[in-house]
């Protein structure tokens, strides 16, 4: 399912269930794998294959989305109080998980 209403719906949702990772005792990547485990073998059929690459795309960008945004000193974000760069690196983490799923880099956002 390339680009759907559905799949995207799905990806919200599963956004939705992963939450504040330290609010529910587990690591952001655990819980970014999760939902993209499950999400990937909804969204695939059953393949089995295409699930744990889609959970291990989305656990390391939950941890690297998770890093950007609270990974600074006191749980702020690792850029401090500098938007812009804060955004910017955001945007970088979205599209690189953009085209290891097979999107555009370029298409993250616009």
């Amino acid at each position: 399912m390339e680009d759907s209403t559905l799949s995207k719906a799905l990806m919200i949702a599963g956004s939705a269930m992963m939450g504040r990772a330290n609010l529910i005792g587990t690591s952001a990547f655990a819980n970014g794998a999760a939902t993209g485990f499950t999400t990937g073998f909804i969204l695939s059929g059953g393949e089995l294959d295409k699930a744990v690459q889609n959970g291990v795309i989305s656990g390391v960008t939950a941890a690297a989305t998770y890093e950007v945004g609270h990974g600074g000193k006191d749980n702020k974000p690792l850029f401090g109080d500098n938007f812009v760069a804060t955004a910017i690196a955001h945007g970088v983490v979205q599209g690189v998980a953009s085209e290891l799923r097979g999107g555009e880099i370029l298409g993250v956002g616009l």
